[in-house]
């Protein structure tokens, strides 16, 4: 084929993924990237203590579903560098939920949050459906719209069986369980239930896109950090290039936009040019629900745990919801009651100094009215998250070396989408033929690739299911 050109907006796990992509297949790649840091909220950064110790920071709080298994290991096998990245289980021990002041293993010692004989009769019972369900059967959860909530109704009335799969949930997509798609739940649940390969990137999150972006570089393409896209340039109704923030202008045969779907339509093309139906629909989509991130660094190791689950109080429908009304309300919790805790340094020693541990925490949070500048609001959910790892672990507050919190005000100045976790949510009415579509009615030559248009998938999993879904699209017009 004659070579073409492909200029990629962004370089999360969507951009970086399909630009290696097409690398592989002769194209000739121009990414931007508009952060000095590749990967979106995959990046990592390098945090130096008083002492001069390095430490390897994320910018979010992740544990890869299903590492070399999934997508993402997928993208690496298509390019032709499957071992390029090397994972750490989050094995031996298996993540852990801690409910109230015990450790329970999942699903094997559920019987200790005090279930009768009939209740764990029927939380097996929603074990071995999740096993044998077929594909039909979770399409036609998908395209009935069923949430995570209804599903689970016609297994359990167990409250505490409930909060668990809720949880899990949770953890998967940041989106309540009355609003989860349950045959997104299900598709992912099984896939991590089948592959048994959760874990983590040796090197940090980070090492992925700086990877697929340096495969880039090494054939011909060429990534450009702290460059900002304006626009992209449309000339009847075909994508011609894109307009940087200095006003340069560069053009290429196709334009791809890894900036999200909402903001990609809102801020970097002409409404003129775009049917008002089509904007109107963007529009209504809904995002994710965001966190807050504390990050804590410790002067010895206190834990052999890889991932903790954290639950701090009794199951109860009722008032768990009060408590997240309450939390919307910016009334911030004594303690955070639900924590996602990997404990990144027992997975990967390298990211931490020998001699300390590195432990991250997150859990939900909204963004305030007045936004994090008000600083009684960091403040306070930096102590609510650790009055909960206080719960898990009494003596921690005297080895703490240093606290670094991130806010969902701090995703935001970083990669947009109002600082959720995902972005557009994997919500029940929010998939399958309801998923964002690949290209822009009637603009040519132009395509999103992001979490938003994946159609399964954890986190930045979703991210590189949209690269490949994407990729054999753009195969087939060639």
């Amino acid at each position: 084929m004659i070579m073409k050109k492909a200029i990629i907006i962004g370089s999360g796990i969507g951009g970086s993924s399909i630009g290696a992509l097409l690398c592989s297949i002769g194209y000739k790649v121009e990414l931007f990237e508009k952060n000095s840091l590749l990967g979106g909220r995959y990046s990592t950064y390098t945090k130096v203590d008083d002492d001069g110790r390095e430490y390897k920071m994320d910018v979010g709080c992740h544990l890869v579903g299903n590492c070399e298994k999934g997508s993402i290991g997928k993208v690496f096998n298509e390019i032709g560098l499957p071992n390029a990245i090397k994972w750490s289980y989050a094995s031996h021990p298996r993540p852990i939920f801690y409910y109230i002041n015990q450790f329970i293993k999942f699903p094997q010692e559920i019987h200790k949050i005090g279930l009768n004989n009939r209740d764990f009769k029927s939380a097996f019972k929603l074990f071995d459906k999740l096993k044998s369900i077929t594909d039909e059967e979770i399409r036609e959860l998908e395209e009935n719209q069923v949430t995570l909530s209804d599903f689970l109704k016609d297994y359990t009335k167990n409250e505490k069986i409930f909060s668990l799969m809720s949880f899990i949930n949770g953890m998967y997509f940041v989106i309540s369980p009355d609003k989860a798609s349950a045959s997104e739940w299900i598709r992912c649940q099984n896939e991590i239930q089948r592959n048994k390969s959760s874990g983590y990137p040796i090197g940090g999150t980070g090492i992925i896109a700086n990877t697929l972006c340096k495969y880039i570089e090494d054939n011909g393409g060429t990534v450009h950090k702290e460059t900002e896209v304006s626009k992209i340039i449309i000339d009847n109704q075909t994508a011609k290039g894109v307009e940087l923030k200095n006003g340069e202008q560069i053009f290429s045969d196709l334009i791809i936009s890894n900036a999200g779907v909402i903001n990609t339509v809102n801020n970097l093309i002409e409404h003129s040019v775009l049917d008002n139906k089509y904007i109107a629909r963007i529009n209504k989509y809904e995002y994710s629900l965001a966190t807050v991130q504390v990050k804590v660094a410790l002067d010895k190791k206190i834990t052999d745990q890889k991932m903790i689950m954290f639950l701090g109080e009794e199951f109860d429908l009722d008032s768990v919801e009060e408590r997240y009304e309450n939390m919307l309300d910016e009334q911030i919790p004594d303690f955070h009651p639900v924590l996602f805790c990997p404990i990144v340094s027992n997975i990967d020693p390298s990211v931490a100094p020998e001699g300390t541990q590195l432990i991250y925490a997150g859990g939900g949070c909204p963004m305030p009215n007045d936004g994090f500048s008000n600083k009684n609001h960091k403040d306070g959910w930096e102590k609510a998250c650790i009055n909960s790892l206080e719960r898990i672990f009494p003596d921690i507050r005297d080895h703490i070396l240093w606290i670094e919190t991130t806010t969902p005000e701090d995703i935001m100045n970083f990669v947009d989408e109002a600082g959720c976790v995902i972005g557009i949510s994997q919500a029940a009415d929010q998939m399958g033929a309801n998923r964002p579509d690949f290209q822009v009615p009637n603009i040519s030559n132009l395509y999103l690739c992001c979490a938003d248009t994946g159609t399964t998938g954890i986190g930045g999993e979703l991210a590189a299911n949209s690269a490949l879904n994407l990729f054999d699209i753009i195969k087939n017009d060639i």
